[in-house]
């Protein structure tokens, strides 16, 4: 599928400007996001390509993680503000192709009604845009507990009934999984033998799974203030 070699196995990228965890308050002016109690757009979204995002306005930080298989393209907000219907993102740290760029002063708005989102912003002089439809929860724990293995380097994802779970790839990266409305988080995750030693240490993130093209896969997002790392794997 176009796309999918972007990110099979563990794609690594090093960030100019470090994501903040649930447990961290954000550096950036903006400070740490506040969400309505009646926003209605937390979730998972899919484009009519390979293109998702997840919302989560109950995050202190990082609220709205996008991916664009296609392009090779991966966004990571700081933090929003968010009403009923809109939430307005403030700070970008995102990967084009592994290029990583850092623009503290991106502002985009999401409007969302019960089924879809469009995200709109400027970004380099262009505009900035998609719009997606709400895609299914993820899969329940029993669905995904088992080995993953990603065909086209060896690499596999070990996810117990306990939610601990082993990627064992360039890295081999230990944590746990904890349901958190309609994905999985990860509150702290560690790497260690990683093929480059700088890419050792501790992480968040989160798991979550998506059907494309009738096949579920899952995708494992995993930040430190070094550090991005994205997996893929078709579910088992």
């Amino acid at each position: 599928m176009k796309g999918f070699s972007i990110i099979g196995g563990i794609l690594l990228v090093l960030l100019t400007s470090g994501c903040n965890s649930d447990s961290e308050s954000s550096s950036s002016a903006s400070g740490p996001s506040s969400s309505s109690e009646s926003f209605i757009g937390n979730g998972i979204y899919k484009g009519d390509g390979n293109d998702f995002m997840l919302v989560d306005s109950t995050r202190a930080n990082n609220n709205v993680f996008l991916a664009d298989l296609d392009s090779g393209e991966f966004y990571v907000v700081d933090n929003s503000t968010a009403t009923e219907t809109q939430m307005i993102t403030r700070g970008l740290t995102y990967s084009d192709n592994g290029n990583i760029s850092r623009v503290e002063d991106f502002v985009a708005t999401a409007n969302f009604t019960p089924d879809t989102v469009t995200i709109t912003a400027q970004l380099e002089d262009q505009n900035f845009i998609y719009s997606m439809d709400r895609a299914e929860d993820s899969l329940p724990l029993e669905q995904i507990v088992g080995t993953h293995t990603n065909p086209d380097d060896g690499s596999t994802w070990e996810i117990n009934e306990d939610g601990s779970f082993v990627i064992n790839g360039s890295c081999i990266i230990s944590g746990n999984i904890k349901r958190q409305g309609a994905y999985y988080n990860i509150n702290s995750a560690s790497a260690v033998s990683c093929n480059n030693s700088a890419e050792n240490g501790s992480y968040y993130g989160a798991l979550i799974t998506l059907n494309i093209a009738d096949n579920y896969y899952l995708f494992g997002i995993f930040a430190n203030q070094a550090s991005l790392l994205v997996t893929s794997f078709r579910q088992s």
